[in-house]
């Protein structure tokens, strides 16, 4: 294997939490406030819907089905229907939202990139191979799109979730409450750890493919130059020792994600069976309805 090269030096690994970085990013839904007030009111309200669900269960577990009464079903099973209906509006509502924020943010910074690379001195494009500015223009706006179009409002509506669903679960019983979180500090740190690691090698796995996209443009651009000189095999070996570490950093990165989710997943299975456990006990010394 090809010995580990920083070929993007000039790059910056920022932190996740970078506040700088957010603000930026943020400022960017700046000329779209109308978009981002409907997306961010649609995400608030379809986050809360899906934690009212349990509720409903809970009284018609306790209050028909533990009574026996069929026809007492009906309004709790109409009320779940309805629920469902509505949160699925929601949900679209604020996919075609998100996704009409972040597609008008990245076609308004890829016209800022591009007019800005115009201005640039001459000796910048010397220094510069063509293929890392293509990678700019092309896999690094890709993936902050994904980022706004997906990431960002999935990771917001996921802290809403989050704060929703914990604050009900201490309402309804802090003690079951307890039990089914008394797992999750080993998520936090499991997930900060897989966090870590994939974003480093995510920056480093960018700089090779822009390496990559560099040798391309530069020897099919110049493929009279390498022929004249004789660089062909030079060229295709730089190739080849670029394209291995690529595959090796790639399969590294799958490895990472084939311990984090069957770690997270039985973690999951191992909260649930907490607390169907606590349940139980709590239930048996009549301190929890059924």
């Amino acid at each position: 294997m090809a010995e580990r090269k920083e070929y993007l030096s000039e790059d910056k690994v920022a932190r996740f939490l970078d506040r700088n970085l957010w603000l930026r990013l943020i400022s960017l839904a700046k000329g779209h406030k109308l978009t981002a007030f409907i997306a961010f009111f649609f995400l608030i309200t379809s986050e809360i819907l899906p934690v009212l669900q349990p509720r409903i269960l809970k009284d018609m577990i306790d209050g028909p089905i533990r009574n026996k009464n069929l026809e007492g079903i009906t309004p709790f099973m109409l009320a779940l229907v309805g629920l469902v209906l509505l949160s699925g509006a929601l949900e679209y509502l604020r996919a075609v939202a998100s996704q009409k924020l972040g597609l008008s943010i990245i076609h308004q910074l890829r016209v800022q990139i591009f007019a800005r690379l115009q201005g640039f001195s001459m000796d910048f494009f010397h220094r510069t191979p063509v293929g890392r500015l293509m990678t700019r223009l092309g896999n690094d706006i890709d993936s902050l799109s994904s980022m706004f179009t997906e990431g960002l409002i999935e990771l917001l509506g996921a802290i809403l979730m989050i704060a929703y669903a914990v604050g009900f679960m201490f309402f309804l019983d802090w003690k079951l409450a307890l039990a089914s979180l008394a797992v999750l500090p080993f998520m936090i740190l499991t997930t900060s750890i897989f966090r870590e690691k994939v974003r480093k090698n995510n920056t480093y796995i960018r700089g090779l493919l822009a390496e990559l996209n560099s040798i391309m443009q530069e020897s099919l651009a110049g493929i009279h130059i390498v022929r004249i000189f004789g660089k062909v095999k030079e060229q295709i070996r730089k190739f080849d020792e670029i394209n291995l570490t690529t595959k090796v950093e790639w399969y590294k990165n799958v490895r990472y994600y084939s311990v984090f989710f069957p770690v997270i997943s039985g973690l999951t299975e191992l909260s649930l069976a907490i607390l169907y456990f606590a349940g139980a006990y709590f239930f048996f010394r009549d301190s929890v309805s059924l």
